[in-house]
Order: structure tokens, then C-alpha cells, then sequence
């Protein structure tokens, strides 16, 4: 029924062409003033189509025609509703008499079913007449991703590992009310134990680095030392009694003295459920680390800090033990029915977005997570320091971050409840948090504009948000002079498609895409090198980074795990946004865009510096063989796999 509405509407608009082109170039040579107003018209009715192509999806359904059509037709409602509105208010339109406002109208909708049309046989469309850096772009982004425009009084791109350090603990230390923070991994080896230390200490008042430069003048090193060890340094320091003093406790008379100490401040921790499966975060290799990774995970809660687990099939649930009131957290089943394998990748989503703020509205928002491969120092010889980065944040901007954080918070919590007991962990109100950051700033002047930029694939408000996606595909068809992408996985043959077609439209248009010389993700960079071939073949500049251990802080096979790009220098994005399916589609993600034209340029000056430690790729050679196998790669795992 869809499909035949669908054609019936495109029918009669098509046949009426010629009869509304022709009218309107007759009201155009009998008044002058109406060609520039018709123009006016057609350019915003575009913008309108693009919007809700780009908000509905129209074309990416990738297993159901129908439901493709349901959403153009819900596209074309719903811009002829918003094309009706403007008509009705635009001063230089109403001025008009009512034959040339039918003509207007005629011309605008007919424009829109073009675009709508052109989008459901090709898919995104390959050119928008809009300045990535100038307002109505961001009216695009406002009016069709949804991203409202957000006050910022700091915002600079990093990349690089003590930054990252000294921006985290930075945050931890200034937060006064609460600390909300979301890791894809937080893995027990020295980076990891120490931050946790660090917030065990802010929850009981203490300052970390204070403790540790204290205890450093005795030759102990907190890192080093045991966790229930640090539990009572902590409650020694707290209570004023020495070790000795402390020495008959047992375990469970030392929590019950730590919990006293507790300050009010909340420290809300969510973490990947899957990623601690087999990763270690120390090395190439993939070592079954669940058992020790979950034991670490387990002090959380005698240091007060509320931890839950995000993502699925695989759910983890803090289980009651028997015979005891101790709670280890244990995988758990899915508490979904089984569905078709096709949809399997929407299944295997992930809480793959990284951040963390406080009440103050600083914020992080980035690639990295917890382990020692982000920390390293950059002095350390040959060590395998990763090259990731993001955003360093203070500001208003902070606020939908909080609302992102507090949904998928609430939503592991409940998820945690059917499985275990988690009688201490309470909801987050993310008006009331979103109420202190706005009391903390208000003496701050905020003169930076900025956007946040979400992959949200379930949530209590929508079905789904998809604002990366929609950005990505957005920025490629209004760019006019050089896109850059810095991206460690790329996967999504769409991303390239869209990019090949942009090139072969625009020849001057400067492309580069920076991918990584080693990866921890074998299928994925398959996938790249596959994607690669392609955009080789257009004319598009694909160089694989590959750091001088001897000009840079990185050994000769390290990581790039930096997400971000920039368009015609006037439009910047960074987060924890890959080039994949699962990053547009599946996977819980956040990042902020910026239109400021300084910010834009510092971060373009940090992947200019990561393309001259890169390796230009020449052009494939064409190979059937070669052409077949990625195509099963692309069309055949790539369907079922979530990559």
C-alpha cells in the first residue's frame, strides 16, 4: 500500500511539472521581484527535504523495503507540514498575491518529492547548498538532528596521553556534588587502580595526590599496593588512627568503617559489559581476564562508587552470593527473546561512548577509556602508548550530556535490579543535576558554540537518535574544499560510498582519511582494507599512520585510536564516533561538533600533525579475486556481524 501511494504521488507531481514550471517563469518575467522569492523558496524547501531525509533514515533500512517507504512517506508529511509553516510566516513571501503564493507552494513541494525520491533510489543526497560553517547548516542541525546550540565558556581538542591524564583527574578533584563518567573498559592494571584510588579518595574527602606524595616520603607507593591494603590507609587517614591501630580488623570491620566516611558526593560509574570479556588493555593479544577484571570491579562498592554495567547480549548483574551479604557481579542472559539473525547487530550494541563531567560543567569527552595503554607516559621507552584524543569541555554544554549519561544509567540500573540486589543505587535525577550545573556556572562567561552529537540506538524518550550518522552523512555532501577523517576503524561501506560519489561530483575536493598501521581488531580491519581499495580508486588520499619512534613520544606499532574530522576547515567533530555500523547505528555513542572557526583549527592542526606521521597509499591494482572476497567481507559477514 505504502509503495503505491508512494508512486501515485509521484506520478501526478511529475505530470504537473511542466504545468507549475511554466507558470512560475511566466510570474517571474511579469515581476521581477518574484524570481529572486521563488528561489528563496526552492532553497529552503530543499533544506527542509534534506532535514527529514537525514532525521528519518529513509534509505539505510537495510532489511525491510517496507518499512524504507513507511518513513519517506512520514519524511514527506512531515517537511510539506514544515514547508506550510514557513509559507505562512516569511514576510517576503506574504507580500505576494495568492496565484503567486500557489506557485510558490506548487514549486516547493514538487522540489521536496525530487529530493525525497532522489534520496530513496541513491541514498544520502551527494551535494546540499550549505556552508558547514554558517547558519543555516546549523539550523540543520538543530531543526533536523535535533542538536540544540550550546554555550561553552572552554572547548579545545587533545590528543595526547598526559593531557588526558591531567584533564581526568582534574575533573575528579574539582567535583563537588556528583561525578558521572562511562568507560568501554576499566581494566586492573596501574592506570586503572589508580584512578579508582583517586575516586576512593574523593569519596571520603581526601585528596589523592596529597596521600600519595605522604605515603611516597615512607617509600610506599599506593599503586602498588593491595586494595584492601588502601582501604585502610584510607580509613587510618579518615579517622586519625594509625595502621597498627587498624591491624585486628578484619575485612568486613574495615567497609563498615570506610562507609562511614562516605561524603555525599555521588560518583556514578558505567561500564561496557563486554568488552571486559577478553581484553586484557595491555597488549595485541586477547587473554580471558573476566574473572580477575570482575574482582577488581567488585571494591567499587566498598569505596562507595556506584557501578553498573551497560550493553547487550551479555548482561552483567551484581548476583547476591549465598550465604553471605557480598555481591559479585556475574554475566547474566539477555532477558530478550530470540530474533532473526539479520538483526543480530542491533542485539550486540555496545555503551560504547566515553566521558566523564562533574557539577562544575567540566567535561571529557573522548576515545580513550581506562587502562595503561592510554596513560603511559610519553618518556616511557618503547611503550605502547595509544594516539587517541577528544574534547576538554567547560560550559552549559555539559547539560544533555548529563540527560545522555542519566537514561543510560537508569536503564542498566533496572536491568541490574531483575537480576540482583542493588538496594543503594538510586535513579539519577537529571534535572536536578542538570539544576547544579547551571548554579555552578552562572558566573562563567560562555561565548563558544557547540553541538552534542549522540548515537542513542533505545532510551526512554525515542525509539532512537542516530545524530551521528545523520552529521557524517550531512557534513560529506555540504563540503566544498577537504574533509579530513581520523578514524581507527573503518568498516561502514556506505561511509566510502558516500565519500567516492563526493569525489567523483567535486574533483577538488581534498579528502584524506588517516587509518591506523596495526589494529587490535582484525575483522574490522579487514573491512578498512577493503573500504581503502575503493576509495583509492577515486582519488581519494588514504595514508595509514605510522609514527617515528624516534621524532615522536610512540613506539613503531602503536595504536591510533583517535575519533574525529573536519570540513573546508569551518566544521569539526570528535568523540567516540567510528566510521562503522555499529557507531551510526547500534552502539551507545557521544561526541560534540563545533562551527567555531579557532577551535576548528587547532584540532585540524593535530590531524594535519598525525598525517605527517603517516604513509601514503597508492592505488590498488584490480584483482576479481581480490574485488570477491570483499564484497562476501562487506555484503555477506558484514550484514550479521557487528562491525
Amino acid at each position: 500500500m505504502g509503495r503505491l501511494l508512494s508512486l501515485i504521488i509521484i506520478c501526478y507531481q511529475v505530470l504537473s511539472f511542466s504545468a507549475i514550471f511554466c507558470r512560475a517563469a511566466a510570474s517571474e518575467g511579469s515581476d521581477p521581484a518574484f524570481a529572486p522569492v521563488l528561489e528563496a523558496v526552492r532553497l529552503r524547501a530543499r533544506e527542509i527535504a534534506v532535514e527529514e531525509i537525514l532525521i528519518a533514515d529513509v534509505y539505510n533500512q537495510a532489511f525491510s523495503a517496507s518499512g524504507k517507504e513507511e518513513k519517506l512517506n512520514s519524511a514527506y508529511a512531515r517537511a510539506i507540514e514544515r514547508f506550510e509553516a514557513y509559507l505562512a510566516h516569511p514576510e517576503e513571501v506574504s507580500t505576494h498575491s495568492s496565484e503567486q503564493l500557489q506557485q510558490l507552494r506548487e514549486a516547493g513541494v514538487l522540489l521536496i518529492l525530487e529530493v525525497l525520491r532522489e534520496a530513496y533510489r541513491k541514498g544520502y543526497p551527494e551535494e546540499i547548498a550549505m556552508d558547514v560553517g554558517g547558519s543555516r547548516f546549523r539550523r540543520l542541525l538543530e531543526e533536523g538532528l535535533g542538536s540544540q546550540a550550546l554555550s561553552a565558556a572552554e572547548f579545545r581538542p587533545f590528543a595526547d596521553a598526559e593531557e588526558y591524564r591531567s584533564y581526568l583527574n582534574r575533573i575528579a578533584e574539582n567535583a563537588g556534588g556528583f561525578l558521572g563518567m562511562s568507560f568501554f573498559g576499566w581494566f586492573p592494571d596501574a592506570a586503572g587502580k589508580e584512578f579508582l584510588q583517586r575516586l576512593a579518595a574523593k569519596k571520603v574527602g581526601l585528596n589523592y595526590d596529597q596521600l600519595s606524595s605522604k605515603y611516597m616520603e615512607q617509600g610506599i607507593s599506593l599503586v602498588e599496593l593491595d586494595l584492601e591494603e588502601f582501604k585502610r590507609i584510607l580509613v587510618a587517614e579518615g579517622t586519625g588512627q594509625s595502621l597498627a591501630d587498624l591491624r585486628p580488623y578484619d575485612q568486613d570491620r574495615i567497609r563498615e568503617e570506610l562507609a562511614k566516611l562516605w561524603q555525599p558526593i555521588q560518583i556514578s560509574v558505567l561500564l561496557e559489559a563486554k568488552a571486559h570479556l577478553f581484553n586484557s588493555g595491555k597488549s595485541k593479544a586477547w587473554n580471558w581476564k573476566l574473572p580477575s577484571t570482575l574482582a577488581f570491579h567488585s571494591h567499587f562498592d566498598d569505596f562507595g562508587i556506584e557501578l553498573l554495567y551497560e550493553g547487550s547480549p551479555l548482561r552483567v548483574a551484581r548476583v547476591p552470593l549465598p550465604a553471605t551479604d557480598r555481591r559479585l557481579p556475574l554475566p547474566v542472559p539477555l532477558p530478550h527473546r530470540l530474533v532473526p539473525l539479520p538483526f543480530l547487530p542491533s542485539l550486540l550494541g555496545s555503551q560504547h561512548a566515553k566521558y566523564i563531567f562533574n557539577d562544575h560543567g567540566e567535561v571529557l569527552v573522548m576515545g580513550q577509556s581506562i587502562a595503561d595503554k592510554y596513560f603511559q607516559e610519553e618518556s616511557s621507552p618503547g611503550g605502547r602508548l595509544w594516539r587517541d584524543g577528544g574534547w576538554w569541555l567547560v560550559g552549559q554544554a555539559a547539560t544533555p550530556l548529563q540527560y545522555f549519561h542519566a537514561g543510560a544509567f537508569n536503564r542498566a540500573l533496572r536491568v541490574s535490579r531483575r537480576f540482583g540486589n542493588v538496594p543503594e543505587h538510586s535513579e539519577l535525577d537529571p534535572e536536578l543535576r542538570a539544576r547544579e550545573i547551571s548554579a555552578n556556572l552562572s558566573e562563567r562567561e560562555e561565548n563558544l558554540t557547540v553541538h552534542f552529537i549522540v548515537t542513542q540506538p533505545r532510551g526512554p524518550v525515542s525509539s532512537s537518535l542516530r545524530q551521528f550518522e545523520a552529521l557524517l552523512f550531512a557534513a560529506i555532501a555540504a563540503a566544498r574544499e577537504e574533509i579530513l577523517i581520523v578514524t581507527p576503524f573503518f568498516s561502514e561501506g556506505k561511509i566510502a560510498d558516500a565519500l567516492v560519489r563526493k569525489k567523483k561530483a567535486r574533483p577538488e575536493l581534498r579528502i584524506t582519511v588517516i587509518l591506523p598501521g596495526w589494529s587490535d581488531q582484525p575483522l574490522p580491519a579487514a573491512s578498512a582494507w577493503c573500504l581503502r581499495r575503493r576509495m583509492l580508486g577515486a582519488g581519494i588520499e588514504v595514508v595509514q599512520w605510522k609514527p617515528d619512534p624516534e621524532a615522536t613520544p610512540y613506539a613503531k606499532d602503536a595504536m591510533l585510536h583517535w575519533k574525529a574530522f573536519t570540513v573546508d576547515g569551518r566544521l569539526a567533530y570528535s568523540g567516540s564516533g567510528n566510521m562503522t555500523r555499529r557507531s551510526l547505528r547500534t552502539d551507545g555513542e557521544a561526541g560534540y561538533l563545533t562551527q567555531d572557526l579557532s577551535v576548528v583549527a587547532e584540532l585540524n592542526a593535530l590531524i594535519r600533525k598525525d598525517i605527517q606521521n603517516s604513509r601514503a597509499l597508492e592505488p590498488p591494482r584490480r584483482n576479481p579475486l581480490v574485488g570477491l572476497g570483499c564484497a562476501v567481507l562487506e555484503h555477506g559477514l558484514g550484514r550479521v556481524l557487528p562491525y
